[in-house]
């Protein structure tokens, strides 16, 4: 006779044999992709310690920088890419400097922006130094 914890295993190797198994196959599209592995790339300004403000300007930061760098990719790919004609290829490259120059104004406003917050907040050196070097990942 088997007693209740004898049970309770069998039924955890039943359920997980079970789980096991092929099911449903789920896809992430490359986007989907991007979020989940993006999932607390933030913890470090989360848990600074620093006030909400400044904590929402550095996220804005980091995904400025992120989409800088994906505009700097793309442009290398368009004068990289064999396909495409030359005309295409300098409109193509002349809409992604567009962009790309939007992207570092909205970048450079936003550093000051957290430059501002900072000394309104009357942040500590400490505080000042973490805020700053949070700024720069």
């Amino acid at each position: 006779m088997k007693d209740a914890a004898q049970e309770d295993e069998t039924k955890t190797a039943k359920g997980a044999s079970i789980s096991e198994q092929p099911g449903v196959k789920v896809s992430l599209s490359r986007e989907g992709v991007a979020r989940s592995e993006g999932t607390g790339k933030d913890d470090d300004i989360d848990e600074s310690g620093l006030p909400d403000a400044i904590k929402q300007i550095l996220k804005m930061i980091r995904r400025l920088r992120e989409q800088v760098e994906e505009k700097k990719k793309e442009l290398q790919e368009v004068a990289m890419d064999g396909s495409l004609d030359e005309e295409t290829r300098k409109l193509r490259q002349q809409q992604l400097q567009g962009e790309l120059a939007s992207l570092n104004s909205a970048l450079t406003t936003a550093l000051v922006n957290l430059r501002k917050a900072m000394k309104e907040s009357k942040l500590s050196d400490e505080q000042s130094i973490k805020a700053m070097s949070l700024a720069m990942k």
